[in-house]
């Protein structure tokens, strides 16, 4: 198998692991806005997430597309940063694989369960936030680093793929 393909595998699985990440967003005066999501990815990177109608973050993406997603590990001393573009996903039915992606994700552990961690009612079901839309960021670029390997060069700490 290719560096390449081992690479992908090897930020697809931390993805998989990894529940929520932070979106940011360019708001109408161009300034940043940051927000907490919880997303499913498929094999090709492609994110889905559900964000209300009235939020700050939907009405950023109606706007401007343009979004970024930062995914850590604190433990595991990794993240993914991830830039792309945002698109609503109109109608369940047309895509039921963003529904299905975005609920095995979030389903609990054996352990979550167990140890009643998890609430089964996502947080975004909790807020008066209009509608539920779920949308797709498509990445045009994506970089990984993993600072729990030794490397001899800064450099090789980030692994850059194009999907």
């Amino acid at each position: 198998m290719t560096s390449n393909k081992i690479l992908r595998r090897e930020i697809l699985l931390f993805l998989k692991q990894n529940k929520s990440a932070v979106i940011s967003t360019v708001n109408l005066e161009n300034m940043p806005e940051g927000g907490l999501i919880y997303y499913g990815v498929d094999k090709n990177f492609n994110f889905y997430f559900a964000a209300g109608d009235k939020t700050r973050k939907y009405a950023n993406l109606k706007r401007n597309p343009k979004a970024a997603l930062t995914i850590s590990d604190e433990y595991m001393l990794a993240t993914v940063q991830i830039e792309g573009l945002a698109e609503e996903v109109c109608s369940v039915k047309k895509n039921p694989n963003s529904v299905k992606l975005l609920t095995e994700n979030l389903a609990p552990t054996i352990w979550e369960t167990i140890a009643h961690l998890w609430d089964p009612i996502p947080p975004i079901l909790k807020m008066n936030n209009g509608r539920i839309i779920i949308f797709k960021i498509k990445p045009y670029w994506i970089r990984f680093a993993n600072f729990n390997k030794t490397e001899d060069n800064a450099d090789d700490y980030f692994k850059l793929i194009v999907p």
